[in-house]
C-alpha cells in the first residue's frame, strides 16, 4: 500500500476511564509541506552561517578610519598600517581557526603559535567591534581607542 494512503490510528488510556485516540492520516500534501519544511530549515541555517560569518569581519581599519574621521582619536600612519596588516592576517586565520559551532578549532593547523596569533587578532577586532558599537565583543580588550592604538602599535609591520 502506497505511504500516502496509510491511515495509522494510536489508542491510549491517558487516565483510567478516559481514552485518548489519534489518529494520523498520510496525504499527498504532507509530502510537500515536509520538502518545503526542509527547504525552510536549510535556508534559515544557509542565513545563520551568512550572518556569523558577517559578524566575523575584520574591522580594525574601519574602526581606525571611522573614529579619526569623526575626531574621537587621530590615529597616526603607523596604527593604520597596523590596523590594515592584522585585518589581513585575521581574515587569512579565520579561514583556519574560525571555532565551529561546538568551539573547536576548523583545523588541525590551527595550534599553538598559530591559535596563539588568532587569539590576540581575535581580542583586537572584538575591541573594535565594541568601540565601532556593532558584532562580536566577547573576546574585546576593552579598550579606549587611544589605548587599541598603543597596541596596535606593537604589532605594526
Amino acid at each position: 500500500m502506497p505511504l500516502e494512503t496509510l491511515e495509522p490510528t494510536l489508542t491510549r488510556r491517558a487516565f483510567h476511564h478516559h481514552e485518548l485516540r489519534i489518529d494520523a492520516t498520510w496525504h499527498a500534501g504532507s509530502a510537500l509541506s515536509r520538502c518545503v519544511s526542509a527547504c525552510l530549515c536549510a535556508l534559515a541555517m544557509l542565513l545563520c552561517v551568512t550572518d556569523a560569518c558577517a559578524q566575523a569581519t575584520p574591522s580594525l581599519y574601519q574602526m581606525v578610519s571611522s573614529l579619526s574621521d569623526r575626531g574621537v582619536y587621530q590615529f597616526n600612519g603607523l596604527e593604520f598600517a597596523a590596523a590594515a596588516a592584522n585585518d589581513a592576517a585575521y581574515s587569512n586565520l579565520l579561514k583556519v581557526c574560525a571555532p565551529t559551532n561546538t568551539g573547536a578549532p576548523v583545523s588541525a593547523s590551527c595550534a599553538g603559535p598559530t591559535q596563539t596569533i588568532f587569539n590576540r587578532l581575535r581580542e583586537l577586532e572584538d575591541n573594535a567591534d565594541q568601540l565601532l558599537g556593532r558584532g562580536e565583543t566577547q573576546y574585546s580588550l576593552r579598550l579606549d581607542p587611544q589605548s587599541l592604538g598603543f597596541a596596535l602599535r606593537w604589532t605594526a609591520p
